[in-house]
């Protein structure tokens, strides 16, 4: 699957940085559960008094966040890839980055 020839410059130029900022954001969420494995499952750390038990609302919202983490950046950058070989117009490609971006 190539780019095709009629992919404006900006709009090249945008889905680039997606692809690029979503790399850093999955990298950003796996750090954090390596972060969050260190207490899991009895790790080789004491749980943080500020996470609770397993079923608190604390840790329920980290362990959320971890995956928004590593699944909303896929979600982008997988978007930010296949928009340019849809059947849009290049105005209409673009449109459509930036209201995603």
């Amino acid at each position: 699957m190539g780019i095709p020839a009629s992919v404006a410059p900006e709009l090249l130029d945008l889905t680039n940085k997606m692809v690029a900022f979503a790399w850093g954001w999955m990298a950003f969420g796996i750090f954090v559960g390596l972060i969050i494995g260190m207490w899991s499952f009895d790790g080789p750390a004491p749980t943080p008094s500020i996470v609770g038990p397993y079923d608190s609302t604390a840790r329920r919202l980290i362990r959320l966040g971890h995956v928004a983490f590593i699944m909303l950046p896929l979600i982008s950058m997988t978007y930010a890839v296949h928009i340019l070989t849809t059947s849009l117009t290049p105005d209409n490609k673009l449109l459509a980055v930036k209201l995603c971006w």
